[in-house]
């Protein structure tokens, strides 16, 4: 027997779940006067220019909902009169329909004129004072498009929207006040998050330039002196020395060769080369956690690590190499299954971990990295090039100072990117209460 599952007072049932019963659900078509695409220029007899009328495509909207203006591309006077059903208006909504589906982005007069393509819908809303654009904007962005976007997305492997689809969207909408202000709770969440990405932003500009200062002239120094490491000449102060990491280490081990049978819903944790990213610690989500059987990591004792080694990878499947040779450490009290191309190490006291960790992160670094990586589609380092490679070292004193300073910048960049998950939580947990009248802000 079915058991009726009563709808709390207030609420109605409806096909986007329960809504207070005021609010209607619309078709997005029913609210909007036009909603149109747009067409590539060169089908119809033109060409991109590098100045002119702004051309939108979907690179030039951030998955936040900003334009990116460098992404732009131009097209003449005579190419947009040709494409005049997709001049963009001020407070047209764009919707990518193509691609990277649901990015949505509000036409501003900064950005006109402009144009667009067949990739982005525009949505240009009735003014009828019926809707608060801002509302739409969230909503479009919201869990009941997404789901629809994500069914979509399953059933095809080149997803695409169609103009049928985009009329069809559902809406639930309260009255244009709560309209009004549940986009003014969701938008002030927006600004702190932009504002927090800016400092992020700011932080690593600054680190970047700190670590170029501390690695090539340290502390303190006023006389300097080159080396050349396979055709790169790489600054440093007069006082240091050229080292490798095999001077200083005291063991590696390297990763055990997993198939997809070797892994187990529970077991042993592994390190996979994923892991292995900038910032220098070990980062893994618990739900991306991966785990090989207990007796497969019994059998490769070997390839087992804990907090006490430092962890690279010299293999990369990505050809540029971006995090090949980058060094982390473990900074919990778990023991890890290296996977093959991983590789644990120990050094001795002479070579600070932290300062190699910060180093393995600059730009000389991965300069030098470049250098001795083979392959074309999966790079790889050999071991005995990558242990052997030419690096400058200050002494202990001054490594442990170098990688102090750089430390602290990494902290702050870490508080603050902690701080933004939470603000990037809080919206989204706002934005499922919001916009189904869960929680209400207006009586």
């Amino acid at each position: 027997m079915t058991k009726n599952v009563s709808v709390p007072e207030g609420y109605k049932k409806t096909e986007l779940g329960e809504i207070p019963e005021e609010w209607s659900i619309e078709k997005l078509g029913v609210l909007c006067e036009l909603i149109t695409k747009g067409t590539t220029p060169t089908t119809v007899g033109f060409s991109y220019q590098n100045t002119g009328i702004n051309f939108v495509k979907i690179e030039s909207i951030s998955a936040s909902g900003n334009f990116l203006l460098n992404m732009f591309s131009h097209i003449s006077e005579d190419a947009n009169k040709a494409l005049k059903r997709s001049i963009l208006k001020d407070r047209d909504l764009l919707f990518s329909i193509a691609g990277a589906l649901g990015r949505v982005a509000i036409v501003n007069s900064e950005i006109l004129p402009a144009n667009t393509n067949q990739a982005l819908a525009i949505i240009r809303l009735k003014e009828d004072q019926k809707t608060d654009i801002k509302y739409v904007y969230f909503y479009l962005k919201g869990p009941q498009i997404q789901k629809h976007i994500d069914r979509i997305n399953v059933q095809s492997a080149q997803a695409n929207l169609s103009l049928e689809n985009i009329n069809n969207f559902k809406i639930a909408l309260p009255q244009k006040e709560e309209q009004q202000k549940i986009a003014s709770i969701l938008s002030k969440v927006d600004e702190q998050i932009e504002q927090t990405e800016q400092i992020i932003e700011k932080t690593e500009i600054l680190k970047k330039g700190l670590m170029q200062k501390l690695l090539t002239k340290g502390i303190g120094h006023t006389e300097f002196k080159t080396f050349l490491f396979k055709g790169q000449k790489i600054k440093m102060p007069k006082s240091w020395n050229i080292s490798t990491i095999n001077s200083h280490l005291v063991e590696y081990k390297g990763g055990a060769p997993l198939k997809p049978t070797d892994f187990a819903e529970d077991g042993f944790r592994v390190f996979p080369k994923k892991a292995i990213a900038k910032g220098g610690i070990l980062r893994i989500k618990e739900s991306e956690q991966s785990y090989a059987r207990d007796e497969f990591a019994k059998k490769h004792k070997s390839s087992i690590v804990d907090k006490n080694y430092l962890i690279t990878t010299l293999r990369d499947l990505v050809p540029s190499g971006p995090n090949i040779g980058l060094i982390v450490k473990i900074n919990d009290d778990y023991e890890y299954l290296m996977a093959q191309g991983v590789y644990g190490f120990k050094l001795r006291e002479t070579l600070d971990n932290n300062f190699l960790i910060q180093y393995s992160n600059s730009l000389i670094y991965r300069k030098i990295m470049n250098k001795i990586m083979v392959g074309s589609t999966q790079v790889h380092i050999r071991n005995g090039d990558f242990f052997d490679m030419k690096i400058p070292l200050p002494p202990l004193g001054e490594q442990q100072k170098i990688a102090s300073i750089l430390s602290k910048v990494d902290s702050q960049i870490q508080d603050n990117q902690r701080y933004l998950h939470k603000l990037q939580e809080l919206k989204k947990g706002l934005m499922q209460d919001l916009l189904t009248g869960k929680v209400r802000v207006c009586a």
